[in-house]
Order: C-alpha cells, then structure tokens, then sequence
C-alpha cells in the first residue's frame, strides 16, 4: 500500500534501465552491463530508502561509464581487467543488497540505519574499485558522498511520513514483521523518537495516532518511560483529585486516551529524581509485562519537564477508587474485588516489590469492575527522594495512610516491607467490607497508631450486612493472621491468595 507521501520518493526503473541499455555500444563491458541491469530492476523493488537507492543506481551507472571512458584506448587485455574489476563490484553490490530489496516495508524502517550503513558500504566498493583500477576521478567522489547524508535525510522524512499517515494503519499493526517483540520495540523507538515535540491538540497527530494502536495491538509500553517529546498533554485546567503530596489532572496520551496526570508534589523536578524515575520506569515495566493490567494499574511513563514538580502517567479510571465504587455500587461482588487485590499483591511480591500503601484509595477498579492497585512504590519514591517529614503526624508517615500502617513503621528507621503490606491488605480487607475507614471509631489517626504500636488490633464488626459482604469467621480469623504485631508471624499473600 503506497501512501501519498511516497509519491514524493520514486524510482523510475524504465528510465533507469534506458540509460544503461543505451550506455552499452562496446561488446567488452556487457557483462558488467548486463550485472546493472539486474541490480537496476532489483533496487526499483525496495520499498524504503528509495532516495538512497536511486542515488546508488545513478553511481553505478556513472561507474561503468567512467570505466567505458577509461577503457575506451586500451588493449584488448587491458579492457578485460577493466570489466573484470568492473564487473565484480556491481555483482558485490547485487549480492549485497539483495535481501534488503526483498524485505517489506516496515523490516526495512525498523532496520533503517542498518540499510543506510550498507548503501554507504557499497558507495565505498565504488570507490575502492576505481582505486584499484587506478582510475581517479575527485569530482565523481566528492559528488555522492555530499548527497549521501541529504538522501538519507530525505529517506528518513519519508519514513516518519508513511508511519504517521492514518490511512497506513491496517499495514502497519497487520504486519507479519511485527508479531516479534524485538521488532515492534524497533518500530516503536522509531514512532516515539520522531514524535514532533510540543505540537498543539489541534494539529494533525496521524504519528501518535499510529504509535497508540501499535501500542495497543502489541501490548506494549513506549520504549522510553521518560515522556518528553509531548506524549502527553494536560487537559484540564485545575487539579481534579488529589492528596496532602499530589495533585491528579486529566490528560490525553498520544492524543487518543484519557489519562490521570498525578503530579508529586513532595516532589522537585531535578537530576537526582531523573535519575531515580529512571530505575523506577524498569519496575514498572516488568510489572506491566507479568501482569498486563489484570490486577496492577498500568504506569505509562514519567515527566519532569511540565512544571517545577514531576508527575506519572496512568490510564484514567472513571469508577475512580475502590472507595468512590463502593459509594456508588454497595452491592458489589466484595468477595471478588478481595480475591483481585490479594492476586495483585501476590505478583508484586513474586517480583521482590513492595506496594508501601495499600488501602481504598490506591485502589482503581477498571471499567469491567477489577480492581487494580495504584500508586505502588510511591510513598518510597517519595521519603527516599525528599525524606519527606509530615509535621502533623510527627514522622515520615503519610497522614492519610495511619490507620493502615503497622507498628514497625512508626519506629525509628522503620522500613515498609512485604509484611507491612500485609497488614495493610488486612486493614483494607477491613474497609472493603465495612465501607469505613479501618478503626473507624477512632476519631484521629495519630491515635490509631498510638494504639497499634500499644498492641491492640481492630474489633470485629457485629453488622449483618458486614457478614453477608464476606467477613464471616473464616476470613476473619485469617485478617487476625495477618494483623498481628509480630511482622515475621504474619501469612505471606501466596499464602493469604490460596486461603480466598
């Protein structure tokens, strides 16, 4: 399939193939004659790099009729090392770019540099043979490597054109070449690092349009998880949501998806948090390649480069959290959304990565009624990076987060673990099926943890509607194992997944 871009980069064979019948009155250079005409018909096949290749034809052709010039006074002898030479290079060109021809379209943007590297190469046997042969010619030199780098320009614009023209989109997600990981990858690095920066909503977006399905189709994330090249926009003009250290805004990802913009504002955009973000994308890609979205909300990637403070990227969720669903639907299938966050917690843990704030909040419940935990690693990201001290608990807790945190958090140099995240689950187990707050007759958190760091552990709810939700004996006594304070005693959530 042409697309109207291509229109621009042409070969004309027909035209092509005259000149080198023409350029053939002597019988001695037939046979190298004979090897450009196949070499001709050969490059007319290739669909990309075409400005590339024409130039590579046209020196060919120069070549031997350098050569033809050359030989033009010479003994017959002298004429057949000509050919010879002559005819090996054109034949070693042939060879060399014949699978290249042979290849679609987008195994040919993905290994567009590659290609270029061996049209240069095959420039340079030109070169090295009219050397071999004595032959000098400054000028003939000195021409194609000028045009080299405009043709391979010219070749690239193309490239970004075709991709990003919305009428290729079948081609370019049906494409065999792109079934393999490594190759999608390769065309995505290609779609992302020519999106055209700072382009505002109104303008012809075909490329991103392209990049989000090829995206979608492949079930992939961007290659580069640092968003600066205007992957995604704020569309709304205030925060919509948010907590004591960030604020969320509505955003639009690759101009087609409606995305939350949650912005740190615990947060200074810096090297340092740069470079943090950037160990922190790795975790959150090999999160989304095990889960793919079933139980973890996806992470799009990261920006500092829109304001003072840095913000994430995630799929917007218009159930909200698991706290707003509940308000909205309170005859949801509880034991249901419970046995969806233990499975997430459970996979976050078979990779050695610790959430740090569990609860309602930090639970998305996607648009068919899962729950996806949200925000993991945050908090960390946040007291590592700023060594965040909330005054109006006294520590580096997060106000908001009191009443889920165990007691060894609120020691000296406490650290949140797998363990702390099981007692969080608990906690949250406790929210899900009271539609309150975990101690929910206490009136301020600081005096939850007051409690908990003295050893007391939540009552049991006595409300009938709080049994039929779940909470009969049996996980009762296994939120008891999870909430005690020795953090060592406590179930693992491998454990806790096999019990639901």
């Amino acid at each position: 399939m042409e697309s109207v871009a291509s229109s621009r980069f042409h070969i004309n064979p027909a035209s092509a193939l005259s000149q080198a019948t023409q350029s053939t009155p002597c019988t001695w250079l037939g046979p190298a004659f004979g090897a450009l005409i196949t070499l001709i018909n050969l490059l007319a096949k290739a669909e990309s790099n075409k400005n590339g290749m024409r130039q590579l034809e046209e020196r060919c052709l120069n070549f031997l009729t350098i050569i033809q010039n050359e030989g033009e006074t010479m003994l017959p002898d002298d004429k057949t090392r000509l050919c010879s030479g002559a005819q090996s290079t054109i034949q070693g060109i042939l060879d060399r770019m014949t699978p290249w021809c042979l290849m679609s379209r987008i195994k040919l943007f993905v290994k567009q540099d590659e290609l270029a590297g061996i049209i240069q190469q095959c420039h340079l046997e030109i070169s090295d043979c009219l050397n071999k042969l004595q032959i000098t010619s400054h000028l003939e030199i000195h021409r194609w490597q000028s045009a080299f780098e405009d043709n391979q320009r010219i070749d690239n614009e193309y490239m970004i054109e075709y991709l990003g023209d919305l009428r290729n989109k079948q081609e370019i997600l049906m494409n065999n070449q792109l079934q393999q990981t490594a190759a999608v990858n390769q065309i995505l690095t290609v779609m992302q690092e020519n999106l055209p920066s700072h382009v505002s909503a109104t303008a012809e977006r075909g490329l991103e349009s392209n990049l989000y399905n090829l995206l979608q189709s492949s079930r992939s994330l961007l290659p580069n998880m640092n968003l600066k090249r205007g992957e995604v926009r704020r569309t709304s003009n205030y925060a919509v949501n948010g907590t004591s250290r960030t604020d969320v805004w509505e955003g639009c990802y690759l101009n087609e998806e409606k995305v939350a913009i949650r912005v740190l504002r615990a947060v200074y955009a810096t090297p340092k948090t740069l470079k943090r973000f950037k160990v922190e994308a790795e975790i959150w890609r090999r999160v989304f390649e095990a889960d793919k979205g079933e139980h973890i909300l996806t992470i799009y990637g990261f920006c500092q480069s829109d304001g003072e403070y840095p913000y994430t990227v995630s799929p917007w969720m218009s159930n909200g959290t698991l706290t707003d669903y509940l308000n909205e639907y309170p005859e949801v299938d509880h034991r249901y959304i419970l046995k969806g966050i233990a499975e997430g917690i459970k996979l976050l843990h078979s990779m050695s990565v610790v959430h740090g704030d569990i609860k309602g909040f930090d639970i998305a419940i996607s648009p068919d009624g899962r729950p996806l935990l949200s925000n993991f690693g945050f908090t960390r990201l946040e007291e590592e990076i700023m060594s965040y001290f909330d005054v109006s608990s006294g520590s580096t807790l997060n106000q908001e987060s009191l009443r889920w945190c165990p007691a060894e958090l609120c020691k000296s140099g406490g650290k949140r673990t797998m363990a702390s995240d099981v007692y969080a689950f608990s906690m949250t187990v406790l929210e899900l099926m009271t539609h309150k707050e975990p101690w929910a007759s206490v009136h301020l958190a600081p005096q939850v943890i007051l409690k908990v760091c003295q050893g007391e552990t939540p009552s049991r709810p006595t409300d009938p509607v709080v049994v039929e939700r779940g909470l009969d004996d049996t996980l009762w006594a296994l939120l008891e194992k999870c909430w005690c304070m020795n953090m060592h005693k406590r179930l693992t959530m491998k454990e806790i997944a096999s019990c639901l």
